[in-house]
């Protein structure tokens, strides 16, 4: 499940978080909660991905409620950032740009529905089972999460 789920897993989190450093962070985080769990998952919860991808928004925002803990300094843009912006590739280079920023200013279910589909290149039907909501509800948050992205990013 780790190599199958790792990189869709830290496409994610680097969206979420911004950096590496706490994408990775958040990766671990959530796969050290599913091996915690695994007696009570493996008999239980028939959707293991949809497990994952929650336990990786909630440890995401966990490393981002850590961040703010933090004093404030200037952040450079580290060496790491920068060769891991070059190994996502051209389509996901996108969200070096103010892309990244606006689908955060999303509301939480249409910033990780948009995460999913066009970060995660999941299907909107693979993206309302991790989810737990209906085709039609995942259809409705994709369509408004893109029309509010459209006003903030000047495109309509």
């Amino acid at each position: 499940m780790f190599r199958e789920e790792r990189s869709t897993l830290l496409k994610c989190a680097w969206q979420i978080c911004g950096n590496v450093e706490d994408a990775e962070d958040a990766v671990q985080e959530a796969f050290c909660r599913l091996v915690k769990k695994w007696p009570i998952i493996a008999c239980t919860i028939e959707n293991k991905s949809a497990y994952l991808h929650t336990a990786l928004h909630n440890a995401a925002a966990d490393v981002g409620r850590k961040r703010a803990r933090l004093p404030r300094r200037a952040r450079d843009i580290r060496e790491d950032d920068v060769q891991f912006q070059e190994t996502l590739g051209k389509d996901d280079a996108l969200l070096s740009s103010g892309l990244r920023e606006a689908i955060n200013s999303l509301p939480p279910r249409q910033a990780k529905i948009v995460t999913l589909i066009f970060v995660a290149d999941m299907s909107l039907t693979d993206a309302a089972r991790i989810m737990r909501i209906s085709q039609a509800t995942a259809y409705n948050y994709k369509s408004l999460a893109l029309d509010r992205l459209r006003v903030v990013m000047g495109l309509s």
